[in-house]
């Protein structure tokens, strides 16, 4: 008999978002804007692909990158916070996330963009450590990477609160004859060692090409 016992509902996307000219205001099921034409398995992301349901979350950021001054200078910025279930090993596991990108020059001359994209799963229930810290002050140390706090683990004290997940962005960008150059860096951290790049050798090097008018390659 290959039917099952009960039926369930999966939503891919589910969401409402609220626009304005600067600022995006959103939350529910929503997948992550794809990076790079699709070319990246992860698409760049340490937690989640376009190949799973993606977690709820509710989400505040800029609408874009927004200018300024009157230079080519430039900041994109994104907050999220959301839940990732009860399907996990660790039950409830809430999720913050934070983005910020600050971009100089133009892609005539040379672009360069510099980002943060950090993530930490942080309280919940554990099947061996019952439940994890959840207090606002262990909100605030998980948020900006502080030691945990006397109700965390050991490994969490003597590092950083939660499950320090993230990965810097040098992401440099020119415009010449018939194309767009993109060349990146990108550095990952777990935890405080990589914050400061001790693993560098774990570094991500890119380079792609934009074609702006393929007529047969792409």
């Amino acid at each position: 008999n290959l039917a099952g016992d009960t039926n369930k509902n999966r939503y891919p996307e589910a969401y409402l978002n609220f626009t304005t000219k600067w600022v995006v205001f959103g939350g529910g099921l929503y997948a992550d804007s794809i990076q790079q034409s699709g070319l990246s398995v992860s698409n760049g992301n340490f937690l989640s692909g376009h190949n799973a349901a993606p977690f709820f979350r509710l989400k505040v950021g800029t609408n874009g990158y927004i200018p300024l001054g009157k230079g080519n200078f430039r900041f994109a910025a994104l907050w999220e916070e959301g839940t990732m279930g009860r399907d996990n090993l660790v039950k409830n596991t809430l999720l913050h996330h934070k983005q910020l990108f600050l971009r100089w020059g133009t892609t005539e001359r040379l672009e360069f963009t510099w980002g943060i994209d950090h993530y930490a799963q942080w309280s919940g229930h554990s099947p061996t450590q019952g439940e994890l810290p959840s207090k606002p002050m262990d909100y605030v140390r998980t948020v900006f990477s502080l030691p945990g706090g006397p109700g965390a683990n050991a490994s969490d004290q003597e590092n950083v609160q939660g499950n320090q997940l993230g990965q810097y962005y040098f992401i440099f960008r020119k415009v010449v004859p018939g194309m767009t150059l993109e060349g990146r860096i990108v550095h990952p951290f777990e935890g405080f060692s990589g914050m400061v790049f001790v693993n560098f050798p774990d570094n991500l090097y890119s380079v792609m090409m934009t074609l702006h008018d393929p007529s047969f390659l792409d």
